[in-house]
């Protein structure tokens, strides 16, 4: 640690594993031999070291690495190591998530056949799951459940489910902040038409969507009919143009935005309320202050 020689000798290091924490804190997975083994230092407490394992993956620590977790494997049973206690043995781990502050964890592991979603003591079974995403203070979890061949988030804490779908694309799921009422955001499909779902509510159909981004207070994303898109930024569509570059969005303003916008071989600068024409066909990128008053193009 801090360049010089930490703990045993180890036959290897497993590539990509390396965890460190704002504190200092060291999190690794090694191998001896062909066992594997999680090793955790500190500056200021003895190394621990567990195992021996067939198989880590998932390895993780929480922002102030106060928890850490990982999926541990010997021979075809699968355990979640929290803090250095085993939990199982599963079937399978699907997922395993930390949060990021609060030191709430989630997992969804397999049972006699079905998969089930644990978290806060809880144990709920479903045909699939998938996307565990927790706010950053770790109050809320949401994630994509499979049921009956339909397709629905759910709010792990509260119990609740929002609407049922063909299919919700579970990579876009988000949940920005401890604050309910502004997530979770996804995409979702019924029939061939694509919505992006934010507070429970659908946004407008599209054959595909693109670029969803949820923040504390604001959402933006680009939706496309056809050989045409618009971006829809805190719910309001904007105008429609043969391609459309993802938009930059001022967090400390309500409203401030810019994004560029090209119909034919003519591009624009759009901002709340305005559309410019630009005197050249390529553009690089936008910035904006922070009150979104001013921007910057780089062309």
């Amino acid at each position: 640690m801090d360049g010089r020689p930490s703990g045993p000798q180890w036959d290897a290091v497993l590539p990509g594993s390396l965890r460190l924490g704002d504190g200092g804190q060291l999190s690794l997975v090694t191998q001896q031999a062909t066992a594997l083994f999680v090793v955790h230092a500190a500056p200021t407490q003895p190394e621990i070291t567990e195992g021996p394992y067939d198989g880590v993956t998932e390895l993780q620590v929480d922002e102030p690495a106060a928890h850490r977790a990982y999926v541990a494997r010997r021979g075809a049973l699968a355990f979640i190591v929290l803090d250095g206690r085993e939990m199982g043995p599963h079937e399978a781990v699907a997922e395993l998530k930390l949060s990021p502050r609060g030191g709430r964890w989630a997992a969804i592991v397999r049972r006699a056949g079905r998969w089930w979603v644990l978290h806060e003591g809880t144990a709920v079974a479903h045909d699939s799951a998938a996307g565990l995403r927790f706010c950053p203070r770790g109050e809320h979890l949401y994630y994509v459940a499979r049921d009956g061949g339909r397709e629905r988030v759910v709010h792990a804490a509260g119990g609740r489910e929002g609407p049922s779908f063909t299919q919700v694309e579970w990579r876009t799921l988000q949940a920005a902040s401890g604050d309910e009422t502004t997530g979770p955001l996804y995409v979702a499909q019924r029939a061939e038409q694509r919505f992006l779902v934010h507070r429970g509510e659908l946004g407008p159909p599209y054959d595909s969507i693109r670029s969803p981004r949820l923040s504390e207070r604001r959402s933006a994303y680009l939706g496309r009919r056809g050989d045409q898109e618009q971006a829809v930024i805190d719910g309001q569509p904007g105008p429609w143009y043969d391609e459309v570059a993802d938009p930059v969005i001022a967090e400390a303003a309500d409203s401030g935005y810019a994004y560029l916008g090209r119909r034919g071989t003519q591009v624009f600068l759009v901002l709340p309320g305005r559309e410019l024409p630009l005197r050249w066909a390529l553009a690089g990128s936008l910035t904006l202050c922070p009150d979104g008053s001013h921007v910057g193009l780089l062309g």
